[in-house]
C-alpha cells in the first residue's frame, strides 16, 4: 500500500504500523515537475510556518525533488541534516519555504 503520511505525528503512526508487523519506507512516492515552481531541486532553504512541527521553524533544508501540488499548493520534497526532522516529514508547501 502506498500512503502520504499528513498527521501532526507521523512518527506515532510509523511507530504503530510497525508495531503490527507492517514496514514503512520514506519515499517520494508523488514527484511532480516544475511548473511555476518558486524553488529549484538543489536549492537550500528553510522551513517556517509549520503549525504540527513548530520546532522545525528556521531549519535549513535541501529541495531533493518537485512534489505533486496538494490543495494548499505547490509542494516540494527535502532532506535536512536534522534527523528528527527525517522521522517526521519528508515534503512541504512551497508557502511553508523561504529563501536565505
Amino acid at each position: 500500500m502506498e500512503i502520504s503520511l499528513q498527521s501532526s505525528d507521523n512518527a506515532k503512526i510509523v511507530s504503530d504500523i510497525e508495531a503490527l508487523g507492517g514496514s514503512v519506507a520514506n519515499i517520494e512516492l508523488f514527484k511532480g515537475k516544475k511548473n511555476g515552481h518558486k524553488f529549484s531541486v538543489g536549492q537550500k532553504v528553510r522551513l517556517i510556518g509549520l503549525e504540527d512541527y513548530p520546532e522545525f521553524n528556521g531549519e535549513e533544508i535541501e529541495i531533493t525533488s518537485i512534489r505533486e501540488d496538494g490543495c494548499y499548493g505547490k509542494a516540494y520534497y527535502f532532506k535536512a541534516d536534522n534527523p528528527a526532522i527525517a522521522t517526521q516529514l519528508n515534503w512541504t508547501y512551497e508557502y511553508r519555504l523561504e529563501a536565505f
